[in-house]
C-alpha cells in the first residue's frame, strides 16, 4: 500500500521537525532566561535590582533532598529491587506478544 507508506514518512518527518523545533525554541527561552538572571532584571517587568541575592529556599535542591532522605532508601531494599526486575521482566513479556 503505497498511499499508507508515503503518509506513514510524511508523518515521521513532520515529528522530527516538530520536535527540533520545540527543542530549538526551548534552548532559545534558556538562553534568554539566563541573559535576564546575569543582567539582574525581574522575571515579569524586568527592571533592574541593585541589590539581588538568590533567595535561600531556590539555592536547595529540593529534588537531591527528596531522592536521598526517601526515594534511595526505599529503592535499595531488597524485597523492592526484586519486585522492581519482576515488574520489567512482566513488562517485557506482554509487549513482546
Amino acid at each position: 500500500m503505497p498511499f499508507l507508506r508515503s503518509f506513514c514518512t510524511f508523518a515521521a518527518i513532520g515529528i522530527f521537525f516538530l520536535y527540533v523545533f520545540e527543542i530549538l525554541f526551548f534552548v532559545s527561552c534558556l538562553a534568554i532566561d539566563e541573559r535576564r538572571l546575569q543582567n539582574r532584571r525581574d522575571g515579569c517587568i524586568c527592571t533592574v535590582h541593585r541589590n539581588w541575592k538568590p533567595n535561600e529556599c531556590s539555592q536547595q535542591n529540593i529534588q537531591k533532598i527528596v531522592f536521598n532522605k526517601y526515594v534511595g532508601p526505599v529503592m535499595m531494599r531488597t524485597p523492592v529491587k526484586v519486585g522492581t526486575l519482576e515488574h520489567a521482566y512482566d513488562y517485557h513479556q506482554i509487549s513482546t506478544q
